[in-house]
Order: structure tokens, then sequence, then C-alpha cells
């Protein structure tokens, strides 16, 4: 099982997908939550595995440090702003 964050399914869910369809004996079940169900799941080891839309914050990352775990961390996307704009 790996938990999510819901305001990422789309980009989590095409990833899964392809995912699976290259590797047909995998078995992934995702499920998509609110940021703070999925961290407290996390920090409780419910979860091993967790996708987040930002990174673990100083007292969340010692919570782990504490009990000697290696939190390890992949950034994979980021968002932007264009704007354009005519000569006038």
């Amino acid at each position: 099982h790996i938990l999510a964050d819901e305001s990422l399914f789309t980009i989590i869910d095409d990833e899964h997908q392809i995912f699976s369809n290259q590797y047909k004996r995998a078995q992934i079940k995702m499920v998509y939550k609110p940021l703070k169900e999925v961290l407290d799941l996390f920090v409780n080891d419910s979860i091993a595995i967790a996708v987040l839309p930002r990174e673990l914050k100083a007292n969340e990352a010692k919570y782990f440090e504490d009990k000697k775990i290696k939190i390890r961390a992949t950034k994979f996307a980021t968002d932007g702003i264009a704007i354009i704009t005519g000569k006038d």
C-alpha cells in the first residue's frame, strides 16, 4: 500500500498506471487521502511509503530521526506559472 495526498491524484495515478502496465506482477494499491491523514498514518507507522506535495517540516523529520528512521525524499514534479502579456 502507498498513500498519497489526494491533491496529487492526477499525477500519481498516471505514474501508477504506467508502472502497473510495465510490471504486471507488481501489486501496488494506491490510497489517496488528505495530507494531514497521510502524515498521521505515516507518523504512526501505519504505512511505509507516503507521497506528499512537500518535504517534511523540521519537527516532522526530527520525529523519524529520533526513531533512527532515515527518510528518503525524491522530488519528481514541480509547479510553475507563466504570465504572457502583449506589448501594450
